[in-house]
């Protein structure tokens, strides 16, 4: 052999031998991530069934205590969150120490506030329902609203299941006059509804005049319904500025237009006087 295949011989060793170091160390290394990947504790997921405050953000890898977050704790569970996966007893001495117990003690004081409050709400729109029907009443019955306040009395007395004790209130004349008021625009938005699905409409009017002396045209529709049954119903009253038929007539048929109902109107009545029905003085 000479002394040229000797030397390409010696160079195939050594190729050979590194190729083996190469592999060797990769596998070395393979073996590491491996043995480091079962040593690495992981979160544990039957934890959120025990612990039932806990929470795990998949994303950061972290464990959190939802009520140490909610409530601002300064502990590694309220503010940074844990990776300490490998001692269940971390876990059990969060759950102890005296941060978490002050969260729980808010949670519990808020959920009794809440549902104080829910109470209190239902209790508070059972007696506005009460004092509403009341007030609807008294208008109907042309009563002053002054009488509110004994009308309430009276149901209280008669241990009305509407009617609260004097904790709520809602039951002296400038309220009555607000529920009358929203009362009154609850029916008219019906009232506009129904004449937005009826096939057509017809109206009837009278001026009237109040105690102020402010002139009025008073508005009443008949319509029939969607489900047949005809209906007469008073709409409003609509302020003049000038009495004239030219006036009345704008402001009718603005109104209507104004609800894009215009098309539907197929009659008009009044009373006998002159500016609603005659040709030269209306």
């Amino acid at each position: 052999m000479n002394q040229s295949e000797n030397i390409t011989n010696d160079s195939s060793v050594q190729d050979n031998e590194s190729n083996d170091n190469d592999q060797s160390d990769q596998e070395l290394i393979s073996n590491k991530k491996k043995s480091l990947s079962k040593s690495k504790p992981s979160f544990k997921n039957s934890w959120l069934n025990e612990f039932r405050w806990l929470q795990y953000d998949k994303t950061s890898q972290r464990m959190f205590c939802k009520y140490c977050k909610r409530y601002n704790k300064s502990n590694v569970f309220g503010t940074t969150g844990s990776v300490n996966f490998g001692r269940k007893s971390s876990v059990k001495e969060h759950a102890f120490s005296d941060q978490h117990q002050d969260a729980i003690r808010l949670e519990s004081a808020e959920k009794i506030i809440e549902k104080e409050s829910e109470q209190l709400i239902e209790k508070n729109k059972d007696h506005i329902i009460g004092v509403s029907k009341i007030v609807y009443t008294l208008v109907r019955q042309d009563i002053l609203l002054a009488k509110l306040p004994y009308f309430v009395q009276l149901s209280r007395e008669l241990k009305s299941p509407f009617i609260a004790d004097g904790s709520i209130t809602y039951e002296n004349e400038i309220s009555g006059r607000e529920f009358a008021f929203a009362i009154s625009n609850i029916i008219k938005t019906e009232i506009w509804k129904e004449l937005s699905e009826a096939v057509f409409f017809g109206v009837m009017i009278d001026e009237s005049t109040d105690i102020s002396m402010n002139k009025h045209v008073d508005i009443y529709v008949m319509y029939p319904t969607i489900f047949g049954k005809i209906k007469t119903r008073f709409l409003q009253l609509l302020a003049l500025d000038q009495s004239d038929a030219a006036t009345i007539t704008t402001k009718l048929i603005r109104l209507f237009q104004d609800h894009d109902i215009i098309d539907k109107l197929i009659a008009f009545a009044s009373d006998g006087a002159s500016v609603m029905m005659g040709n030269k003085n209306g």
